[in-house]
């Protein structure tokens, strides 16, 4: 017969993280040391359940993908067909809004679980932070956009079971970088993705005036831009923008028109340029990502994130303590800048 004393050091062995409890099953995460908040890793958004308490103390298998950039290394955690994993950041306080990051990467490389993703420091300012994996290359983007339809599940198990961590589904913010911007677009204007989301952020990407993207007659059901205009689905508040040193037909102008585009459909836009350079690559492509998550040391890093936060909660970005951020309208096209002056500007 076992003593007490060691049952009770049997259950702190075994357990020794946040316990929370979704469809699938019961999840045990971890705290991160720097901010005190609860991290799950590895949670399968898709799949059969399990009994007992699954560890979400570590990464899951990442999709399929070759090493195509030197700043993206998937083969830490490894790499599988069965890839259909997220994370989660948390403080465990409720009714907090959720902010659902979708990777870049050129829909050929890109997980949810790199380290410039950590959403620690934003979930410590009182968001749940959500990352995830989708299918990339000929596994998620061939004959039809599977990848996108990836992130349609992804969230439709957040809006199933976000609660159970904070998380408030009527304040769902969607965003992302490069294809995840491209990602946000397409979603927008995508009938199964409809109500899934309250807002949007667009990094660096539209989907607009790009074959990478093209219509499947289901997700997306046709090109962005005339979605945007004509479509059955209305858009969402968004925030879209560029960074300085990108190439401006690539980014810059797409982004431009995206912002008319909702304007003109009666939603507010509100829309910005990165200038920051912290080297000689001037604000290059993904440059603005540390910032958005606060992890880059500069002040700037502070105000962006709380850009961004103020957004997902309240759907208006701005503060009593930022320069404030207009509103685009059918006749003005005015943007923020944020760089070493953050201050609005008109094009």
């Amino acid at each position: 017969m076992a003593l007490p004393w060691l049952l009770v050091t049997l259950a702190l062995v075994q357990q020794t993280g946040p316990v929370v409890r979704v469809e699938s099953g019961a999840l045990e995460g971890t705290i991160d040391s720097a901010t005190g908040v609860q991290v799950f890793r590895g949670v399968p958004y898709t799949g059969p359940h399990w009994t007992g308490v699954r560890r979400a103390d570590h990464l899951g298998k990442n999709c399929l993908q070759q090493k195509v950039y030197d700043d993206i290394d998937a083969a830490a955690a490894g790499m599988s067909k069965d890839c259909f994993f997220l994370n989660i950041w948390t403080t465990g306080a409720p009714n907090q809004a959720v902010m659902f990051w979708i990777h870049g990467g050129g829909f050929k490389a890109g997980f949810g679980g790199e380290a410039r993703h950590n959403g620690a420091r934003l979930a410590k300012k009182g968001v749940v932070v959500v990352t995830i994996n989708y299918r990339l290359g000929k596994y998620g983007f061939s004959d039809r956009n599977y990848g996108l339809m990836d992130q349609i599940t992804a969230l439709q198990w957040v809006r199933r079971n976000i609660a159970q961590f904070g998380g408030d589904t009527s304040r769902i913010t969607i965003f992302g970088e490069s294809a995840g911007g491209m990602s946000v677009g397409a979603l927008m204007v995508s009938p199964p993705a409809k109500g899934l989301f309250a807002r949007a952020i667009l990094e660096s990407g539209t989907g607009i005036h790009t074959d990478i993207l093209h219509p499947d007659g289901h997700v997306p059901p046709g090109p962005i831009d005339s979605l945007l205009a004509h479509g059955s689905v209305k858009p969402v508040p968004v925030i879209v923008g560029n960074n300085k040193d990108e190439p401006d037909s690539l980014f810059g102008a797409p982004a431009r028109l995206f912002a008319r585009l909702v304007t003109e459909r009666g939603v507010r836009v509100y829309r910005y340029v990165f200038t920051y350079a912290q080297d000689s690559l001037g604000a290059y492509h993904s440059a603005e990502i540390p910032f958005v998550f606060d992890l880059a040391k500069p002040p700037l890093a502070e105000t962006m994130s709380d850009y961004w936060i103020a957004f997902a909660k309240t759907g208006d970005p701005n503060g009593d303590d930022r320069p404030r951020w207009p509103v685009a309208t059918v006749t003005s096209d005015p943007y923020l800048e944020l760089g070493a002056a953050v201050a609005a500007r008109s094009h």
